[in-house]
């Protein structure tokens, strides 16, 4: 691949996804510099590397993978401590869900109070698949996991949610 192919789909994947991935690390980690430092470093990183996405199966979800670990190890070194994401992960606001649907301020703080019931890791799948539109595979392949696991997990939501609400999240 010639270098400046390698470089304009190195440009096309930091515009698609400099949005998910800033949304995403500030949702895991909460620190805007931080996540925006791993940001930049991982597109350098990959550029000096002259990395070749072209022929890679799921580019989009590779970079968003790669941008997870990276912020996972950098918020270790530079913090001490472990992860977030292992304690605190991926917790939903109010915003969010108005900004997916308009909902009145009781239907949300009672999805909001559900939505953060579930396991660090149903939220954080649900956050990928169904705010930030990434395909199972994706989100398999972003969390390390396979594609089974995410899944069962989201059977595992559903199940919760059901019986929280058997008339439907509508009957909220």
């Amino acid at each position: 691949m010639q270098d400046s192919r390698k470089e304009d789909l190195l440009k096309q994947l930091y515009y698609k996804n400099y949005p998910i991935m800033l949304r995403y690390g500030l949702k895991l980690v909460g620190d805007r510099a931080l996540v925006l430092d791993v940001i930049q470093g991982l597109f350098l990183r990959f550029y000096e590397k002259g990395l070749n996405l072209e022929m890679h199966p799921a580019p989009n979800a590779y970079v968003v993978k790669s941008f997870r670990r990276e912020l996972i190890k950098v918020e270790k070194k530079y913090y001490g401590t472990e992860n977030k994401l292992q304690t605190d992960s991926v917790q939903y606001s109010y915003e969010d869900i108005l900004i997916q649907k308009e909902n009145s301020f009781e239907q949300n703080t009672k999805l909001v109070k559900l939505l953060n019931s579930l396991t660090d890791r149903q939220r954080e799948i649900i956050w990928l698949h169904y705010f930030e539109g990434k395909s199972y595979s994706e989100v398999a392949e972003i969390l390390d996991v396979n594609y089974q696991s995410i899944l069962n997990n989201l059977q595992r939501s559903f199940r919760k949610i059901r019986n929280e609400f058997p008339k439907g999240v509508e009957s909220l």
